[in-house]
Order: structure tokens, then sequence, then C-alpha cells
């Protein structure tokens, strides 16, 4: 396991050694690097979800897209700030297709909070990083 995973473990709690040894055979999201917010796959979105009581901010998001780029400082920034109390990530609407059906993602960027495994706020568009702390501190 990479520095950067076991710092991931350790930042978010997940530590617990039965979890880590079935995250590690279910595989792991991935972080990058050092801005502390996690990029999901379909599969570790779910896991994410349902492993935390934390609120977790997930931003839907695509390579292409000129707004998703000009928000991602932003993202990044947050998970710099809020990283103890919630956790920030990032999901590629192109590369899981499978979540972004799911949660009826029909514009990017989009970004939802969930507590416990359930949609508590949504938001389309680049918005304020003041906008963004307020959908988590109402989480």
């Amino acid at each position: 396991m990479s520095d950067g995973a076991l710092g991931w473990w350790l930042g978010w709690g997940l530590a617990r050694p039965l979890e880590l040894a079935r995250w590690l055979q279910e595989g792991t999201p991935m972080t990058t690097g050092t801005t502390g917010v996690l990029h999901l796959s379909d599969d570790a979105f779910e896991r994410v979800l349902g492993s935390t009581d934390k609120p977790v901010l997930v931003d839907f998001w695509a390579t292409w897209c000129p707004p998703c780029r000009a928000i991602a400082p932003t993202i990044e920034t947050l998970a710099h700030r809020r990283g103890d109390d919630a956790i920030i990530a990032k999901l590629d609407v192109d590369a899981n297709p499978r979540s972004a059906k799911a949660y009826d993602i029909r514009s990017i960027p989009t970004i939802i909070v969930f507590r416990n495994g359930e949609e508590v706020s949504r938001v389309a568009g680049v918005v304020s990083d003041d906008e963004l702390e307020r959908m988590l501190d109402q989480a």
C-alpha cells in the first residue's frame, strides 16, 4: 500500500483491520496526491457512502467540461479545509456512467452532498466555496 493510500485510510478513520482487509480485496478509491480529494469509481462510490457517518460531498464532473475544471480548485480548497469532518470526492461521469445514471446527473458539474448514504442537497453549475460550505454545514 502506498503512503498516500495509507494516509487516506488513517485520515478518514477507516483503518479498522477488518474494514481495511475488505477494502483492499475489493479495491480502494484513489486520491489525487496531496489535494485530499478522492477520485471514485462506480464501485468505490457506493462503498464510501456506506462506510461513514461524515457528510460526503461528490463533484460529478468530466475532463472535457470547462466549468468542471473551473470549480476544481474550489473543491480542492474545500478538501483541505473540511477534510477532518467531511469526505470530499469527485466522480468522472464518463468513466463511471452507472453512478451518474443512478443519481440522474443531467448537467455537470453537479455537486451532491450525502449523509448516511442519502442525498441531502444538490446544486448544478459552478458555485462559490461559501455555498459548498453551507451545503456541508446543513448535512
